[in-house]
């Protein structure tokens, strides 16, 4: 801590670029690298491709603020929002490590439309990578049931 070991209002992010290290360098797969959270990654079922996918934006300098920004705003919001008034789908993987089934399941108490929930026995938290075609089906019949 460089205020003489007081904790700091702000947040601090430390941003490590690799360059010439090789996937085979990195623990999840097998390396001598510890890379907790691609650990993490891995073990929720998310390809080498995606999670590869996924790095490659953290040389861009857009595609950082763009996540960065994500998680700005979501500080900004200071008053209740009230229910959503749109039909909604939640897909949600029951191996999810991040959103609990309490939370996940709570969800439709914020919506006040069309909702519909459905459950990924075995899938993680990145639904979208490990289970592509059951997400893009499930999200055509959702656009389907409620055209614009």
């Amino acid at each position: 801590m460089a205020n003489g070991g007081k904790a700091s209002d702000s947040p601090n992010i430390l941003i490590i670029l690799n360059d010439d290290m090789g996937f085979s360098d990195i623990g999840c797969y097998g390396g001598e690298i510890e890379t907790p959270n691609l650990d993490r990654l891995a073990a929720n079922g998310v390809p080498p491709e995606a999670i590869e996918k996924h790095l490659a934006v953290l040389g861009n300098k857009d595609a950082m603020e763009a996540a960065l920004a994500w998680y700005r705003a979501r500080g900004a919001i200071r008053g209740p929002l009230g229910p959503t008034r749109v039909p909604t789908l939640y897909i949600w993987g029951d191996a999810d490590d991040t959103v609990g089934r309490t939370a996940a399941e709570g969800t439709v108490d914020f919506i006040a439309a069309p909702y519909r929930f459905e459950v990924l026995p075995g899938v993680g938290h990145f639904a979208a990578d490990q289970v592509p075609e059951r997400v893009s089906e499930l999200l055509l019949q959702h656009v389907a049931a409620y055209p614009a």
